[in-house]
């Protein structure tokens, strides 16, 4: 039996990253990514779920902000893995006081994606 094809909800106010990170998730990991680019926006589209995980940025230009959408989705979906993503350090503590375990500071390599992803708690 085939394995499952792995879903992602990618939340990025940044059009570049946005599709790099698209690109980088199809190609390179083999996951169906469905892409956000705010708040509002990633609260649609997670109701074309079921997703695997969430990559989320935390300043996405106006409310909510990731780790909102991010608290949010996962109430509705408790089994939802979360990565949080952000270039500014304060914002890891924000993340973890929210729950939320897994931060990845900005800028980042795209081969330690895969990493990330296969580890996220």
């Amino acid at each position: 039996m085939a394995a499952e094809t792995k879903r992602i909800l990618i939340v990025e106010d940044e059009p570049s990253l946005l599709e790099l990170l698209s690109l980088y998730f199809t190609t390179k990991l083999g996951w169906e990514v469905v892409t956000a680019g705010s708040g509002a926006a990633a609260f649609e589209a997670f109701q074309s779920g079921p997703f695997h995980m969430l990559l989320a940025d935390v300043d996405l230009g106006r409310a909510p902000d990731g780790i909102e959408v991010a608290r949010q989705l996962r109430e509705q979906e408790p089994p939802l893995k979360v990565v949080i993503m952000s270039g500014e350090p304060k914002n890891e503590a924000r993340a973890r006081a929210a729950g939320l375990e897994t931060f990845l500071a900005k800028p980042f390599d795209l081969p330690d994606l895969g990493t990330v992803f296969c580890c996220a708690p």
